[in-house]
């Protein structure tokens, strides 16, 4: 157990999607905090493009270990109940393993038997440099400008979320 304002800044990378009660873990968390001290949270977009256009095959969405599903606007307010205000907020598709992850989401939309799909799955996993990863690392590079605008809507796949401590005082 920590004492009050104990922290300057808490870092929470993939953690608040699998929390069963994440209102009470942010209320300890500003009690830990120290008094304008920073919550760094990243999570899942589930106001993002491939959330949208996967759906229910979006390799983020991952049940039952990601308990809730956050969008700009749930994480804010969830945040905002805790006694926390966001000091930046944005979107990005996090690190280049969400690549490989899209290879697959795309082959589970095509009409292939699941045994293709399974093969597939392992055949990536086995060789990263297979030409179907090739192709997309090519792709995701020439759509540069269009995963900016993406991120400035954050329809990026991955939040990022900073959120300070309310006080009393300004920032």
């Amino acid at each position: 157990k920590f004492q009050p304002n104990s922290f300057d800044i808490i870092f929470m990378g993939h953690v608040i999607e699998h929390l069963p009660n994440p209102k009470n873990d942010l209320d300890v968390i500003k009690k830990i905090l120290k008094p304008n001290g920073l919550l760094v949270i990243l999570c899942p977009n589930f106001k993002s493009i491939g959330a949208k256009i996967f759906n229910r095959t979006w390799s983020w969405l991952c049940p039952p270990e990601h308990i809730f599903q956050y969008t700009p606007k749930t994480i804010s307010a969830l945040l905002n109940t805790s006694g926390l205000s966001i000091k930046k907020l944005t979107s990005t598709n996090g690190d280049q393993g969400y690549l490989r992850y899209l290879g697959v989401e795309i082959v589970n939309l095509l009409p292939f038997s699941n045994n293709f799909k399974v093969k597939y799955r392992v055949l990536i996993d086995e060789n990263p440099n297979h030409w179907s990863q090739k192709f997309l690392f090519r792709a995701h590079r020439l759509l540069l400008p269009l995963r900016y605008i993406l991120y400035y809507f954050n329809f990026g796949q991955e939040l990022i979320v900073i959120a300070k401590k309310k006080t009393n005082t300004r920032w």
